[in-house]
């Protein structure tokens, strides 16, 4: 039986945390105190200039206080990124009031407007979740794996192209189908919304295809379209999975996330994919032809979960 521990956060990690996230801070605790205002204006059924009054107010103090406050509490970000169950934290108040508009909406002796307030106000909340939620990951994964990676590819997911081109196929032909049924045409932003939404998804179900290779450059679609052009603008988009002692690190443009070897139960290379098994969590996939070298990123990854398996032994037989 393996007695591999969770990795420990670095000493570094325990630091004010940065300007982004004590503003990321500040916001999300003005939403919630806006989004309080909000609803209990709609009940108590306030005038607008006391709304306004009580919003601006509940902003301002909300945007210091948060800020202020985050700002005491050393690697803030990086310990609420460990853990799953703090990720969720900041979003209990969105929940809350969505179970408060539910409520508002059934029971008819409630005004309705307090729904509409507290359905702002989680909408407001929801959006300051996320940013927590992603910055808290991020930071959580650069104190982790402050190394250089020994190894990184490109991590497209086996058949990605094939559920793009299907995305935009099904966006198309539904309109077309309601269309059809229902014998008139919507409006010309309904139209426009559809078209953009359908062709973008099997544009980007062509940038894929090329990514993957399954379009040689001398074939039709590469007489049409600028193969080399188009994979520079997938790379910039796919994410990527790095190698690092600690564990792996999946790095796309706006956040990144760490996946430490306790919770990597099996690395298997097939001939189609190489294949990340973690146990009661999503496997990680990735199509072997974006993979220059899949022998040697596969020997890589085993070679830093068995020196961290070494390395944790070792820890707790000192311990």
């Amino acid at each position: 039986m393996s007695h591999r521990h969770d990795p420990t956060l670095p000493v570094e990690a325990f630091e004010t945390p940065d300007a982004g996230f004590m503003a990321a801070a500040g916001a999300f605790l003005a939403a919630v105190l806006v989004a309080a205002v909000l609803t209990v204006a709609a009940a108590v059924g306030a005038s607008v200039a006391s709304v306004l009054g009580g919003v601006s107010t509940a902003a301002t103090v909300g945007v210091i206080a948060g800020g202020v406050a985050s700002s005491f509490v050393a690697g803030l970000p990086e310990r609420i990124g460990r853990r799953s169950q703090r990720l969720v934290l900041p979003f209990v108040p969105a929940v809350v009031l969505v179970g408060i508009a539910a409520i508002a909406l059934a029971v008819p002796a409630i005004p309705a407007l307090v729904a509409l307030g507290a359905g702002i106000g989680a909408g407001l909340t929801l959006l300051g979740a996320f940013a927590i939620a992603t910055m808290s990951r991020t930071r959580y994964a650069r104190a982790m794996t402050p190394d250089e990676p020994t190894a990184s590819v490109l991590w497209l997911k086996p058949n990605q192209d094939r559920r793009w081109f299907a995305l935009g196929a099904l966006w198309i032909a539904g309109y077309a189908a309601l269309i059809v049924a229902t014998g008139e045409f919507s409006a010309g932003n309904t139209i426009l919304h559809v078209l953009v939404w359908g062709v973008f998804a099997l544009y980007r179900g062509l940038e894929l295809r090329l990514r993957l290779g399954k379009t040689g450059r001398d074939g039709r679609l590469a007489r049409i379209f600028d193969p080399d052009r188009l994979l520079d603008l997938t790379d910039r988009w796919l994410p990527e999975l790095r190698v690092h002692e600690a564990g792996l690190a999946v790095v796309r443009p706006m956040q990144r996330r760490f996946v430490p070897w306790t919770t990597v139960a099996d690395v298997r290379l097939t001939a189609e994919e190489l294949v990340i098994e973690r146990p009661r969590r999503f496997d990680l996939r990735c199509d072997r032809t974006t993979i220059d070298d899949a022998e040697r990123l596969f020997d890589r990854i085993e070679s830093a979960r068995t020196n961290r398996e070494i390395a944790d032994a070792l820890t707790i037989r000192n311990a």
